[in-house]
């Protein structure tokens, strides 16, 4: 009589597969590295639908905020700027508050933005699988790392919800300690920090777990390796938020003067 083995196991259905990568994740990238189901599409989907409605559910709080956050700058740098200065800060606090561009800016930011993070990560889970003398394939890696983001997700739907209980904008994380109450106390140190403090969070852990089990599972390598690997990408993945918020603020500084 012939053993049943994985391939001759039934697939789990897209319930079963969401709850498994909640208690079993082991059993659910098991299915997805040899049978590449439920397809990447759904999460990507759910991701798309959830980076539009979370700016449009939020829009009170963030216009109000941003017209607070303009009107504060120029209270603290009025005797700093000349009457163009002051001219092109209200074109733009005029622009930058608008509905549309608030929406919008957000929701194709973010559209744009996910593919490449999901590209990007796969690409760089997969150099350092095969660099630990992994056997991963890279269409099974870059599916396991779109389901990953399940955790990005609950992680963003969590905090609309408590942007719209506190009715202003959730701090992620622990960046809220880097909080600023006047513009001159921003440097680019904090700045750096910032991205790192926002990601210390519940769902990141649950995000890492997930990618240790995924790299364990579609790159077949030791659990040791499999957490290197996890901890060398949660460390690269840091370096362009943060270079990227330090130079923005230092780029700011310098205009301001």
């Amino acid at each position: 009589m012939e053993t049943p083995n994985a391939e001759n196991k039934p697939s789990m259905s897209l319930p079963r597969f969401l709850l498994a990568l909640i208690i079993r994740p082991k059993a659910a990238f098991t299915q997805l590295d040899q049978t590449g189901k439920p397809h990447f599409l759904w999460p990507a989907l759910v991701m798309l639908a959830v980076v539009w409605l979370a700016p449009i559910v939020t829009l009170p709080i963030t216009q109000r905020e941003a017209v607070e956050g303009y009107d504060s700058i120029m209270e603290q740098t009025s005797s700093q700027f000349t009457e163009e200065q002051r001219a092109v800060l209200e074109q733009q606090r005029e622009f930058s508050t608008n509905p549309v561009f608030l929406v919008a800016a957000t929701g194709i930011l973010e559209t744009i933005s996910w593919p490449i993070l999901w590209l990007s990560a796969a690409g760089l889970l997969y150099l350092l699988s095969l660099a630990f003398g992994g056997q991963a394939r890279f269409g099974s890696i870059f599916s396991m790392t779109v389901w990953a983001s399940a955790a990005a997700i609950l992680s963003k739907i969590f905090l609309v919800i408590g942007t719209l209980a506190r009715g202003a904008t959730g701090q992620p994380g622990l960046s809220y300690l880097l909080k600023a109450d006047v513009l001159s106390e921003i440097t680019p140190l904090t700045a750096g920090l910032a991205p790192i403090l926002s990601r210390i969070t519940l769902f990141e852990i649950w995000y890492l777990i997930l990618i240790f089990v995924g790299v364990l599972v579609c790159a077949k390598v030791t659990r040791v390796k499999s957490l290197i690997i996890t901890i060398l990408y949660w460390i690269l993945s840091l370096i362009p938020p943060v270079a990227m918020a330090s130079a923005s603020v230092a780029l700011s500084q310098s205009f301001m003067g």
